[in-house]
């Protein structure tokens, strides 16, 4: 993990689960959130899961909407 994003990615099966996705906040809208998001998809497909969980918390409800 770096500092300007971070992640927890598990494996759960029969699914992939995300269990939290920050982005800096100098670089959210930029499409940092999606591209981490299309890779674990990538990954999970990879990894034969069809199905992803993404899990979060209440404290960043401005950062649900995506």
């Amino acid at each position: 993990m770096d500092t300007r994003t971070g992640h927890s990615f598990t494996q759960s099966p029969p699914y992939a689960e995300i269990r939290g996705i920050v982005v800096d906040r100098q670089y959210r809208q930029h499409g940092v959130g999606r591209l981490l998001i299309a890779r674990a998809e990538q990954w999970a497909l990879e990894n034969g899961y069809r199905t992803i969980r993404l899990r979060y918390g209440t404290e960043r409800p401005e950062s649900h909407h995506f």
